[in-house]
């Protein structure tokens, strides 16, 4: 079975001091359609360890994967997501380092100038994703990908944009993959208290 590495940058530099983790579910919408394709997902969470750099290092010696997928949030995180991709690259310069998530999605030619990037999942990644990890795993041009990207020569090139997902026909997440820490009866209970459940919050974005 073949691997696929995500990593989930830290939101600030101090953040393995804070207990209000939310799970990285930008990963796990990803996540769950590659693993129902046949694929073992591996997630990496730097928020959760002071060591992340030598476990990056780490799993990506020992899985071989097919790509590293890298979430990104403009702000503060990217520091640790260019971090993250860039020590990718020092280990294997060939190994497709792919980018989604709310910066990519807004930035993407900005994203694609970087030599640390190799291709950018523009919007909702769920079918996207799993359809440029087959070309690659197959060795063939990802080209025709939609929603995608690419970098032909070393020029940034875009794909049109996907198709629009029917939620419905999604699996169920694969929370399996989250780190225990986020799963515990201490943090479900944080995040079931009344006053988190009920305090207004603004919408920011929805999903169609």
């Amino acid at each position: 079975m073949k691997n696929v590495l995500l990593f989930f940058p830290r939101l600030s530099p101090d953040e393995i001091t804070e207990t209000r983790f939310l799970m990285p579910l930008s990963l796990i919408y990803v996540a769950t359609p590659l693993r129902e394709a046949g694929y073992n997902v591996s997630i990496l969470d730097a928020r959760l360890r002071d060591d992340w750099k030598e476990e990056l290092r780490r799993r990506v010696e020992s899985l071989d994967p097919v790509c590293v997928g890298i979430s990104s949030l403009t702000g503060i995180q990217l520091r640790t997501a260019m971090e993250a991709a860039r020590e990718v690259k020092s280990l294997s310069a060939d190994l497709p380092v792919v980018w989604g998530g709310v910066h990519a999605s807004l930035l993407p030619l900005e994203t694609m100038r970087e030599d640390f990037v190799d291709f950018v999942v523009v919007g909702e990644g769920e079918l996207t994703f799993t359809e440029l990890v087959k070309c690659l795993d197959q060795g063939k041009t990802p080209h025709a990908v939609m929603g995608i990207w690419y970098k032909d020569d070393g020029v940034p090139k875009r794909n049109p944009e996907p198709r629009k997902i029917d939620l419905n026909s999604l699996p169920a997440l694969a929370y399996d993959l989250v780190e225990k820490k986020l799963l515990s009866k201490e943090r479900l209970a944080e995040i079931l208290q009344p006053e988190v459940l009920t305090k207004p919050r603004p919408i920011v974005a929805t999903r169609e």
